[in-house]
């Protein structure tokens, strides 16, 4: 695979368009159709910010050397998808979040339980 497929994977994988794909990066839609048809080279500096961005191991995106995304602890991949709960605009998703931080030991153990059953039924 080329750096030009692995970007449109990329791109791909959120679910975006070449448009807000680059309107994520500072790039136009034409630059990214260009950059993923293989008529011109991503510069470096794009595939910085991309790497940046969609949180993708830059390595992979240049090489194709694994891992593609980077490794992280519980704590870092918490912390980065409450992130991007913040920065979205669905009032739900925020009212969940708190309302489960907020619930008490005892309401904890109970979802526990669920979760775990819900493990073995879906293996």
């Amino acid at each position: 695979m080329e750096i030009h497929e692995r970007i449109k994977e990329i791109r791909k994988d959120n679910h975006l368009t070449q448009k807000e794909f680059g309107e994520r990066i500072g790039a136009t839609r034409d630059v990214i159709g260009n950059i993923e048809l293989g008529r011109v080279e991503a510069k470096e500096y794009l595939i910085k910010l991309i790497a940046k961005e969609f949180d993708v191991n830059e390595e992979w995106i240049t090489t194709g050397a694994e891992p593609k995304y980077p490794e992280r602890n519980m704590e870092a991949q918490l912390a980065k998808k409450i992130g991007e709960v913040i920065g979205e605009d669905d009032t739900f998703r925020k009212q969940l979040i708190l309302t489960l931080l907020e619930l008490s030991d005892t309401d904890w153990e109970v979802i526990k339980k669920i979760y775990h059953e819900m493990q073995k039924k879906n293996g």
